[in-house]
């Protein structure tokens, strides 16, 4: 069913918590959707109509809205839609929007946005109701939202409002300088904060390890181990050491043999160590194993599961519980399900280790770093300073919405192909043999000459926050520590996470990955 978020029937509870959906099934033409839900709505046994008392104490909170919308002005649009069977969404941007034409359609006056969304203004009937609201101050739109989340579930406010603040570009673990673009002028400044705070408290600054393979393994819902690599999650429950050699033979290219046996050899080892009573599954990378086992000289373990070389002394705690071991994994996500893309950090892994199975849950550094507070503080200063000249450039826009897209996959391929020292003025030379379309380049390329200085900003903004970072990873790495890296036979391996912010310290100027 194309409306199924919408049209399954929810009986005996309450209302779901609105929450701000930036994108519905690719839908661009609201009004369209409202009726095409209807549609589907209307061949279905609903419990009841809508809750006219609802809609009333949904159309009182229009004070808070404009009253006459302009066309050529910016307004922050939340689009409510309610179904009958209790269902509330709020469909909009968090971020203003240009307000780009109002015409009438099938009877309904409607909003088109710079975006390439379109908002009918209101619609009543058994069904459904919707209203746009359109805000020209943000304290207005947070206080709208939050009335809302009220009405419905107070317990849920602060997921809702997280659901405003994620970052649609590049990963949930962000580079720290990628804040500038993803988040605009704001995640510069949140950048300079997360900076800041690395100087006073680093105590959630995590190694970043640098394993391969990467594994899943726990046990299903009858307690039957389970371990799979990134190809078989969600479609192979291999459940012996045999079925996984077989199904490694079976994919891929080359001769497999080796790596087949080698995981098989890993099965027979985890499975023993995994709890019987555990449930769930475990989401980590090898960090040595019998097919890439470690090395003891002189006093040191080594171990080199890709491009990066670890070294713990022998004497250690952790280096006498390597030298024990035959398989040493770093686990970073938990998942109820086989093949569920929804995984929650680690906790405590210690249930999971034994003689042979030695697993790593996040390693924190025990340095306390200083940082550059001059540079910080200029950080800062330029985002305040040029915030409009950047935030505008990042804006969404008809035919050009996926702007900060481009950017972050231009600062990878220049990070990946080691040419960083010429991300400012690199950008067109890069654009003309991208995959951006050739109607992107054109209106990227009259959006900077409208905008000459909004680029090269934003990339010295990037540059400014790696240069601080740098000079805290390298004191990261300077450190004393049970457990030294180097890449290359330099010191340093791939960086560190700092978990708290959800932000990772790579030092892109000399690492990449394989």
């Amino acid at each position: 069913m194309r409306f199924r978020e919408f049209a399954e029937r929810k009986q005996d509870s309450v209302y779901d918590t609105p929450k701000l959906f930036t994108d519905i099934n690719g839908e661009l033409n609201m009004l369209d959707y409202v009726l095409a839900v209807e549609a589907e709505m209307s061949n279905k046994p609903l419990s009841e109509d809508i809750d006219r008392k609802l809609v009333n104490q949904i159309e009182k909170m229009s004070s808070l809205a404009v009253d006459n919308p302009k066309v050529g002005e910016k307004y922050i649009p939340a689009f409510v839609f309610y179904v009958s069977d209790k269902q509330v969404r709020v469909h909009g941007s968090a971020t203003p929007l240009e307000l780009l034409e109002i015409e009438n359609e099938n009877g309904s006056t409607v909003y088109n946005f710079g975006n390439g969304k379109r908002y009918p203004d209101k619609r009543l009937s058994n069904l459904s109701y919707s209203r746009l609201f359109l805000f020209d101050n943000k304290p207005n739109f947070n206080k709208f939202m939050d009335v809302m989340s009220l009405r419905f579930n107070v317990s849920q406010l602060s997921e809702s409002k997280k659901q405003l603040t994620e970052a649609k570009v590049g990963r949930e673990y962000q580079h720290l300088e990628d804040l500038v673009f993803v988040d605009g002028s704001e995640g510069a400044i949140r950048a300079a904060d997360i900076l800041d705070k690395l100087g006073e408290d680093s105590s959630d600054v995590s190694i970043k390890w640098d394993g391969l393979p990467a594994i899943y393994w726990g046990r299903d819902e009858n307690g039957e181990f389970v371990l799979t690599g990134i190809n078989g999650w969600g479609k192979e429950k291999v459940t012996s050491a045999e079925e996984l050699y077989n199904f490694i033979m079976n994919t891929g290219k080359g001769d497999r043999s080796g790596f087949a046996q080698d995981m098989a050899n890993v099965y027979k080892i985890m499975e023993p160590a995994t709890p019987d009573d555990f449930r769930g599954y475990i989401f980590g990378d090898l960090l040595w194993h019998p097919g890439n086992p470690y090395s003891i000289d002189d006093g040191k373990i080594k171990f080199t599961p890709n491009a990066v070389e670890y070294t713990v002394t022998t004497d250690s705690e952790l280096g006498k519980r390597i030298a024990n071991s035959s398989v040493g994994v770093v686990a970073h996500l938990q998942f109820n399900e086989f093949g569920s893309k929804s995984g929650k950090p680690v906790g405590d892994v210690d249930e999971f280790n034994s003689k042979e199975a030695v697993v790593l849950g996040p390693t924190y550094v025990t340095h306390q770093p200083e940082v550059d507070t001059t540079g910080v503080d200029k950080i800062r200063q330029d985002a305040k300073k040029f915030a409009p000249i950047i935030d505008e450039f990042l804006e969404p826009r008809k035919g050009l919405s996926d702007m900060k897209n481009i950017i972050y996959t231009y600062v990878n391929q220049k990070s990946k192909a080691k040419q960083l020292n010429t991300l400012e003025t690199g950008f067109f030379d890069w654009l003309e043999t991208s995959k951006v379309s050739p109607n992107k380049q054109k209106k990227i390329a009259e959006l900077a000459k409208e905008s000459p200085k909004a680029l090269p900003l934003i990339f010295r903004l990037v540059k400014e926050i790696m240069t601080v970072k740098d000079h805290v990873i390298d004191q990261f790495d300077s450190a004393d520590s049970d457990v030294k890296a180097s890449t290359a036979g330099q010191k340093g391996g791939e960086g560190y996470v700092a978990q708290g912010s959800k932000t990772k310290l790579v030092p892109r100027t000399r690492w990449q990955p394989k």
